[in-house]
């Protein structure tokens, strides 16, 4: 194989206790795969000191994750996806990995900003924790992943 495919992990840190363990998922799998084909890069959301073992570049966003404030989280919304789009661009991303909720509606949109990465998502929660209304762009968001890995055989039919 002449070039390696380069896989991006898309999650809030590597720093231990944050993310749902998400940056030790990725962590882990970027030791297991095979590094003749696939070359590992971690995006993370914050400027963390990573803490777990990992190999491949890390680039940091220096952004902040807004669960509250709903315009805020909106903007950030919008230029992440934009920052996401161009990162893949720049270091020629095959395939964006990403895990978390806030993570596949940045995904989802920087696919509607023409990100051409194939994005996968591994699902470990449930859009029923959302308000109803919401399930519907949430859902949207999600349709502009090429896949979507759910936890359960039942949150995939919910999904």
């Amino acid at each position: 194989m002449d070039k390696k495919i380069k896989v991006a992990s898309f999650f809030l840190s590597m720093e231990i206790g944050t993310s749902w363990w998400a940056g030790k998922v990725h962590a882990t799998l970027g030791k297991i795969i095979d590094h003749n084909f696939i070359e590992p890069i971690y995006i993370q959301l914050s400027n963390k000191q990573p803490r777990y073992e990992h190999d491949g570049e890390i680039i940091n966003l220096h952004e902040q994750f807004y669960v509250w404030f709903w315009l805020k989280k909106v903007i950030s919304l919008f230029r992440l996806a934009y920052r996401i789009k161009k990162i893949c661009q720049e270091h020629h991303i095959d395939i964006l990995l990403w895990q978390g909720d806030f993570f596949f509606m940045v995904t989802g949109l920087s696919k509607l900003l023409w990100n051409k990465s194939h994005c996968i998502g591994l699902v470990h929660t449930t859009l029923r924790i959302w308000p109803s209304r919401l399930q519907t762009v949430l859902g949207w968001f999600l349709k502009h992943n090429n896949i979507v890995v759910c936890i359960s055989e039942e949150e995939k039919i919910y999904l």
